[in-house]
């Protein structure tokens, strides 16, 4: 109730504006600033633009477009900007023509949106804007206890870290940079151009489903266990440290060599688009089907270790085998192409064709 009523009150723009401003808004808008710098004369939207405060760093010579789907914050905008462009909708539909605007900026958006809702996003920018997406958020930080008390009362209810917000990015833009900061809350900016041609990244492309029937004509060993994933009928011992998984659980989400292997390895199915499902072979805790699977493509990861299985399923890995390929008694008849990545002694990628 109190969180509701605290949330109506700084809707009022003239509150909203004053609350952003003591959350540190004009230290980050004094670093994202260079990056608009060079948009004079071109076409600028604000997508989820709130006020409008985005507009005192936009070049004066360039067309600022304002995008918000809040009535009360186009009166906010309205305000301060005698003549504004503006367009009242979702920013998952933008009413605007394709490759009309030369650029996107989105400032602390994506933590309001489910991850359907910021794929839908981010799929709309990158259809009406022609050269650029930039792109601040506050990221979770687990070790800040400000930043994580912050979020407790933050309207946004999906807080996500830079890498998970990488890996939605990448689905329809090339990152060209990226930077850091802190104010209160740690911020992550990026700069990135549309992708050309989606290829693998376009969600509604068909991939081979392993449904029941699918998985069983490959691994016929396998049984559908009580607590959701595949299990074999044997489960042979093999040699890695017990907490191994639970080691690299704690640290995968904050790693920086974590989320680059995965970038590496999602530039390679990129330039070798898989005919079929890939199975994550020897796939731990998940870190790499999950971002197989945020990129759209069907994935399987087989994991003999029961606490990297359980880390899967935590992290939402849709098909999940504990099993050795052995034990599984996988068919290789079947694979007759392998793609294996040296990236990781414990991570190996393969693909039906």
């Amino acid at each position: 109730m109190l969180r509701e009523l605290l949330h109506r009150i700084v809707s009022i723009p003239r509150v909203y504006d004053t609350v952003q401003k003591l959350a540190g808004r004009d230290r980050i808008y004094r670093w994202l600033a260079p990056c608009l710098a060079d948009y004079s004369g071109r076409k600028v939207l604000d997508v989820g633009g709130g006020t409008g405060e985005l507009a005192r760093i936009v070049p004066r010579a360039a067309d600022y477009i304002w995008l918000d789907n809040d009535a009360q914050k186009l009166k906010g905008v309205r305000q301060k900007i005698k003549k504004v462009r503006a367009v009242l909708g979702d920013a998952s539909q933008i009413g605007l023509k394709d490759k009309c605007v030369d650029v996107g900026v989105c400032v602390a958006v994506s933590h309001h949106l489910t991850d359907p809702q910021l794929a839908d996003m981010l799929s709309e920018i990158g259809r009406v804007c022609r050269s650029r997406l930039i792109f601040v958020d506050a990221i979770r930080h687990q070790t800040s206890p400000l930043s994580n008390l912050l979020w407790r009362y933050d309207r946004g209810s999906y807080p996500r870290t830079a890498e998970q917000l990488r890996s939605c990015i990448e689905r329809y833009f090339r990152i060209e940079s990226e930077a850091r900061n802190a104010v209160y809350h740690h911020y992550w900016l990026c700069v990135a151009t549309p992708r050309t041609d989606r290829g693998i990244w376009n969600k509604n492309l068909p991939f081979l489903v392993m449904q029941t029937a699918n998985l069983r004509e490959i691994a016929p060993d396998l049984e559908l266990g009580q607590d959701g994933w595949w299990i074999s009928r044997k489960l042979s011992q093999v040699s890695y440290p017990e907490h191994g998984n639970a080691l690299c659980f704690s640290v995968e989400d904050s790693s920086f060599w974590f989320a680059h292997r995965n970038r590496c390895i999602l530039q390679t199915i990129e330039l070798f688009p898989p005919p079929g499902a890939l199975f994550d072979v020897g796939g731990g805790n998940g870190y790499v089907a999950r971002a197989i699977q945020d990129a759209g493509l069907e994935v399987v990861l087989v994991e003999p270790g029961l606490a990297g299985v359980r880390n899967a399923v935590k992290r939402g890995i849709g098909q999940v085998v504990r099993a050795t390929v052995e034990d599984a008694g996988c068919c290789q008849k079947l694979f007759p192409r392998w793609a294996c990545s040296m990236l990781s002694n414990t991570s190996v990628t393969t693909r039906v064709s």
